[in-house]
């Protein structure tokens, strides 16, 4: 009879612990999905920025065939496919500041290019864009928050390194830009 017992009790243990690891691998799918989709919904939205830079390139063109061609070159060279990692979003971000900041250069060369009706709307376009990148970044790096720590803590960490899960990277902000570029001229 004890010795039933304690087969019981050995059997109840190996059950709690096989549940318990299914759950804490359940969890760990979940968190990582989370993530996969917050990259995802930041490509959706760099995709739009790109697209409203492309027009502000276009309102260029009428002024500036050459600084056109420059900018649509500079547009075309952007990796068109969707983020995988944090790495990436920032890397599209540094070029997408490149670009930028050659628009906002020949918008100073040709003043009258500010006041162009097409410009002024691709601007607001873009500046709305903008917003959503950001609040998209806050959201990944709130997800990659939750995801990391169910991997770094215990006893979740057991099942997430004997699973291959790995803490994620976070999206930093660039030194030099702190808040939403200033898209007012």
């Amino acid at each position: 009879m004890p010795l039933i017992r304690i087969l019981l009790f050995i059997i109840g243990i190996i059950l709690i612990l096989v549940f318990s690891s299914i759950h804490l691998h359940n969890r760990l799918v979940e968190f990582n999905e989370r993530c996969l989709n917050s990259l995802s919904q930041i490509g959706i939205q760099q995709q739009s920025r790109w697209d409203a830079l492309t027009q502000l390139a276009k309102a260029v063109k009428r002024f500036s065939e050459h600084e056109y061609d420059t900018l649509l070159k500079l547009i075309e060279t952007r990796s068109p496919q969707r983020p995988n990692s944090a790495e990436e979003i920032n890397a599209d971000g540094r070029h997408f500041d490149q670009a930028l900041g050659q628009i906002f250069a020949v918008a100073e060369q040709y003043p009258e290019l500010k006041s162009h009706e097409l410009f002024k709307q691709a601007m607001r376009a873009l500046e709305s864009y903008e917003e959503n990148v950001r609040f998209s970044r806050m959201a990944y790096n709130d997800t990659v928050t939750r995801y990391n720590r169910a991997v770094r803590q215990f006893p979740s960490r057991l099942v997430a390194k004997r699973l291959g899960f790995q803490a994620r990277g976070y999206l930093e902000t660039a030194e030099n830009v702190k808040s939403m570029p200033d898209l007012q001229f």
